[in-house]
């Protein structure tokens, strides 16, 4: 079934509205625990949050479904959404100007997002500066986009490799120097300033003292009683969310997988137009990628949530952008395959109006997380479980689900979405 059988409007692809919804609920999944626990909890459930019973199966899920899968649907329906806006912006009466325009602008909604919201791991700065770079690519044949993507995707596995393979170095280094001083030689000085730097860094705590830091970042939080003493507890945080180039590997993962985005908008993949085997073969891909992630974090459980754990993390840090790739696929084939086979349900219908107003549910997540957790709100942060949370999320998502309906069976766009688009056309008019 295509999308021309149930589009809502001409102008729409259902099934890009479809996955985009999906998504941006699925990112709250995982944006929550960072809302609700200390940032180090978020990975590693030893950390706070608890790590056994039913939280340790919400972790489970969370890591082989949601971590980082939502975000690379997001992404690929970007890259999508930029090869369609640049296939309207060369057609007649369309303007390169107001893709430009648009690209900025939410550059600016990202970091109104992160610094006035407090939002330190938005995205959206993240992806309108990869577009800014990138937008002309939009245009190329799927077959070179795809090659693009890959190849960009397969060089920041390799850095993550490299990082993981000098990380195991510097501690194999710095055992033997630690070494030598238990046996009383003395060191070069060199080398005492390399062990007393290392010595210092917060990771060599262990897992006492990552527990000890989240305790406190609870009760900071909980005691920051307005916008202002929250604001502060985030400064580094939201600095180092905008600092692009200290993060130029994290913005090259984004462009590979909008590359990806790119090529799988034109061969019709994204837009549903696939054969059903294509899907098929995809969910089945996705599912073993899932399970591999499951397996290496089975393992990393078993070491008691040690980490540097080597070759383990090398196997993780290698395989992490691949894996949660394949299954952002595997989830896309999934719920194309549901509309291929039960046609397009009041299910199917409700995600997709939840797309078509992404970005304002993507805001209000923030706005209601931060009223119920940070100390200026209700102060609740720290208060509940990974588990707790799986359900609290799960609430506020249908809320959200049915605010957007309720939203845009009045109106054509979404409230942010509305203001985005007239300032890009405004933009456009003016010149």
């Amino acid at each position: 079934m295509t999308s021309s059988a149930f589009a809502p409007t001409p102008q729409r692809i259902a099934e890009i509205d479809l996955l985009r919804g999906f998504a941006v609920l699925g990112i709250f999944v995982m944006n929550l625990m960072g809302f609700a626990l200390p940032l180090d909890a978020y990975g590693n459930p030893a950390v706070a949050g608890g790590d056994a019973g039913w939280d340790r199966v919400a972790f489970y899920l969370q890591d082989a479904l949601f971590d980082g899968r939502m975000r690379a649907i997001f992404c690929l329906l970007f890259g999508a959404s930029l090869a369609i806006s640049l296939d309207r912006a060369r057609a007649p009466g369309g303007s390169i100007i107001s893709l430009h325009r648009r690209n900025f602008w939410l550059v600016v909604i990202g970091l109104l997002h992160c610094v006035l919201l407090q939002m330190p791991g938005d995205i959206l700065f993240d992806y309108g500066v990869v577009a800014l770079v990138i937008w002309s690519f939009a245009g190329a044949r799927a077959s070179r986009l795809l090659a693009a993507g890959i190849v960009m995707v397969a060089l920041v596995a390799a850095f993550n490799l490299s990082n993981s393979l000098s990380s195991e170095r510097t501690l194999r280094d710095m055992t033997e120097l630690q070494q030598l001083v238990s046996a009383g030689e003395t060191l070069a000085e060199n080398d005492r300033e390399r062990l007393a730097e290392w010595l210092e860094q917060p990771e060599r705590a262990g897992l006492a003292g990552a527990r000890e830091k989240a305790r406190q970042r609870i009760q900071d939080i909980r005691e920051a009683r307005s916008w202002t003493a929250t604001w502060v507890l985030w400064t580094d945080d939201m600095a180092e969310s905008l600092n692009v180039t200290q993060s130029v590997e994290y913005l090259a993962a984004i462009a590979g997988v909008m590359f990806l985005g790119m090529a799988l908008y034109r061969l019709g993949f994204l837009a549903g137009r696939a054969a059903t085997q294509t899907y098929v073969i995809m969910l089945a891909i996705g599912l073993a990628a899932s399970l591999c992630s499951h397996l290496l974090t089975r393992v990393w459980a078993a070491t008691g949530w040690v980490e540097g754990v080597y070759p383990l993390d090398h196997w993780y840090y290698v395989g992490y952008e691949p894996l949660r790739i394949l299954s952002a696929l595997g989830w896309v084939s999934a719920i194309i395959l549901s509309v291929r086979l039960l046609g397009f349900l009041g299910i199917h219908r409700a995600l997709a109006a939840t797309g078509r107003a992404a970005l304002s549910v993507y805001l209000s997540q923030t706005i209601i997380a931060t009223i119920l957790f940070y100390g200026w709100g209700f102060g609740l942060y720290g208060a509940f479980s990974r588990g707790q949370l799986m359900l609290i999320a799960l609430v506020i998502l249908a809320s959200l689900v049915i605010a957007a309906n309720l939203w845009l069976a009045r109106n054509p766009q979404g409230p942010v979405e509305s203001v985005w688009r007239r300032l890009s056309q405004a933009a456009t008019a003016s010149a």
